[in-house]
């Protein structure tokens, strides 16, 4: 194994146990505060709603050839993201295939979310008035 093989594996550890501690540092800040989601307005829940998802929407992490494992979008996002500035003439298949796999989703886990937050709120206000 060579000096290169070895940085790379460490660097792709980091990297994971990087995205590892910072989803679990955003989930319970936004789960702390979530409270004041149940109360707060609605721009500033869909924002929080955004990146609850963008941490932990699910997909499949791939090279597309040779292996396909679940994993969180997000990663996945930021692996294939700098594919764009590198894919000679294939920019739109990239960009599609990101899209498809990652953002929707990514959005759909985000309206997923919005709601759940806002029928948790009126559930609690229906139940109070009760």
């Amino acid at each position: 194994m060579s000096t290169m093989d070895s940085i790379w594996e460490l660097a792709d550890i980091c990297m994971v146990v990087l995205y590892l501690v910072t989803v679990v540092v955003a989930i319970r800040h936004l789960w702390r505060h979530r409270q004041d989601c149940l109360t707060c307005p609605h721009s500033q829940a869909w924002l929080r709603s955004s990146l609850l998802a963008f941490l932990v929407t699910p997909s499949v992490m791939s090279d597309f050839f040779l292996f396909g494992v679940p994993g969180p979008a997000a990663l996945s996002f930021a692996v294939f993201l700098p594919g764009i500035l590198f894919a000679s003439g294939h920019r739109l298949g990239v960009l599609l295939l990101i899209t498809v796999l990652y953002v929707l989703p990514w959005m759909a886990c985000t309206v997923i979310i919005f709601y759940l937050w806002r029928f948790i709120r009126w559930w609690r206000l229906n139940r109070d008035h009760a």
